[in-house]
């Protein structure tokens, strides 16, 4: 898989993704995510008509409509709608229905704590045209960062990482790390 986080880079153009995409389907890549913006629904659909490797995206779109928008424009053969950002866990269900009835697979972006990746495990069990959990544990937000909140971290072995068992979610929040983080009401008078 790779990433080309809509393409965040003043050189990239529809031409280097399309070579990038050509490279990496010669390689062998799952799947290629977000080569251009999301709003760049041609340069999507020229892209995914000239090349085999899939184009995943949309992570950044909220609400059900805004994916029904993005399969109507043909942008996507993955979509990654985030539980955080889409509307929550019964808003990421529909999406992810409506991902299948178009035979589609929905890869949900997590760039969350432990809890949401908890909650994204779930959801990813629960849908038939979910393969895959994308989580984070990289310099920019390591695992140790994201399950902070928990009282057991998330076990990763091989690339595999179980949906979390028990009561609720699965995990134990650490209430002591919780409260010592938690934002402090404030009141404001007009």
């Amino acid at each position: 898989m790779a990433d080309a986080n809509q393409a965040q880079n003043p050189y990239w153009s529809r031409n280097t993704a399309l070579r990038c995409a050509q490279a990496l389907q010669e390689m062998g890549v799952l799947w290629l995510e977000e080569p251009l913006p999301v709003y760049d629904d041609e340069g999507l659909r020229e892209l995914r008509s000239k090349v085999e490797i899939p184009i995943a995206g949309a992570e950044n779109q909220h609400r059900l409509y805004a994916f029904r928008q993005c399969i109507e424009r043909g942008q996507y053969d993955i979509l990654q709608p985030d539980l955080n950002g889409c509307g929550g866990l019964l808003e990421w269900t529909r999406i992810a229905a409506l991902a299948n009835a178009y035979l589609l697979s929905c890869i949900p972006h997590v760039w969350g704590n432990g809890l949401v990746l908890a909650c994204s495990l779930h959801a990813i069990g629960a849908a038939p045209n979910a393969p895959w959990a994308e989580c984070t544990d990289d310099v920019l937000w390591p695992a140790d960062i994201r399950d902070r909140l928990l009282t057991q971290p998330h076990q990763i072995e091989e690339g595999i990482i179980q949906i979390p068992q028990g009561p609720g979610w699965g995990v134990e929040l650490d209430w002591e790390y919780v409260e010592a983080n938690a934002s402090v009401d404030t009141r404001v008078e007009l």
